[in-house]
């Protein structure tokens, strides 16, 4: 297996994700590699959330991204994946696969591992497919995670 030395993981908080993570986890274990978790609050949030009680649309985003920071935080505790090479923890602002390719970038990363919720059909059509946009446009290899799989062995 190459030596992956930064692994990059976009996290959504769904149990997809948290797959998604214990796989990256399991690869940064045998490799003595350092996770990178990010999530991304989406730059569509002012759209979609009218202005509330006098909040400017810098002030809700700002909102966003800080509880962003809170629940990364709880969905994974300092100290709790114990990978070799260090956690670090990221929540970003923008467009979702956009975002992703561009802190790949800035990392450094030698691989992303991304979940996918498995949407097909009219679904996957309508709302897209993050983990598609991402493979296609990543500067390193991807490894897609998909609901049910197995984690990575060796865990």
């Amino acid at each position: 297996m190459p030596r992956w030395r930064t692994i990059l993981v976009p996290v959504d908080f769904s149990e997809h994700s948290r797959h998604g993570l214990e796989t990256a986890r399991d690869i940064a274990r045998e490799t003595g590699g350092r996770l990178v978790l990010v999530h991304v609050v989406p730059d569509l949030l002012p759209t979609f959330v009218p202005d509330i009680a006098g909040f400017s649309d810098g002030e809700l985003l700002h909102a966003a991204v800080e509880r962003a920071r809170r629940e990364l935080e709880g969905f994974a505790p300092p100290g709790g994946l114990d990978a070799p090479g260090g956690v670090e923890r990221r929540v970003e602002a923008g467009t979702v696969h956009a975002e992703i390719v561009r802190v790949a970038g800035e990392v450094g990363a030698d691989l992303i591992v991304i979940a996918t919720h498995g949407r097909t059909g009219a679904r996957h059509l309508l709302l897209g497919s993050v983990a598609e946009r991402v493979v296609r446009t990543a500067p390193c290899p991807v490894l897609v995670v998909k609901p049910g799989a197995p984690p990575a062995e060796g865990g």
